[in-house]
């Protein structure tokens, strides 16, 4: 503070940082108190005018529950899944089965071209975002690239339900939904 401030002074110099601090030259007048928050002590100039009292307030760490933040969303993202596997189940029955079939059928024959999609389609959309038609394209591609990456997450998750289940149960028919459930 250089300058002439003409009541009190409540400043919040930090809100976690350790290299804020406040500084008061010789040509500062303040005419009132000078509270301030921070972690550091303040820079006072024996020549500054201060009418009133010089008040430094701690600053507190917030207590946070990283591991209670971690385990919500955790539980969060799986029950999503849950959600997108059982709308895929209910509303798209056929579609679903016929990929089950084909996943049954030929696993690696359905991860290779799954896989090459994987790594292929994000450079060619970077490469598309530089070019001004192209920006379109390439989110459009991006978006697409993001929700078939999630569904192959839920296919493969009824996929492996699917296997344990048979392997368990020793049946060839198992409900979609318990493969889900379990995947």
């Amino acid at each position: 503070i250089t300058g002439k401030i003409g009541k009190d002074a409540n400043l919040k110099l930090s809100n976690g940082g350790d290299n804020q601090e406040l500084k008061i030259n010789s040509e500062a007048i303040i005419n009132g108190d000078v509270t301030y928050t921070s972690k550091n002590a303040a820079d006072i100039s024996a020549q500054a005018s201060i009418a009133g009292k010089v008040l430094q307030k701690t600053v507190e760490p917030k207590e946070t529950n990283g591991w209670l933040i971690s385990i919500w969303s955790k539980l969060f993202a799986v029950f999503s899944a849950l959600a997108v596997g059982l709308f895929l189940i209910f509303i798209g029955r056929d579609v679903t089965t016929t990929i089950l079939n084909k996943l049954n059928e030929s696993p690696l024959k359905m991860l290779l071209p799954g896989l090459l999609l994987l790594f292929v389609v994000p450079p060619i959309a970077i490469v598309l975002i530089f070019t001004l038609i192209g920006i379109p394209l390439a989110l459009m591609l991006s978006a697409w690239w993001i929700s078939t990456a999630y569904l192959a997450k839920i296919y493969s998750a009824l996929f492996v339900g699917q296997l344990i289940l048979k392997k368990l149960a020793n049946k060839d028919s198992i409900s979609l939904f318990w493969s889900v459930t379990l995947g």
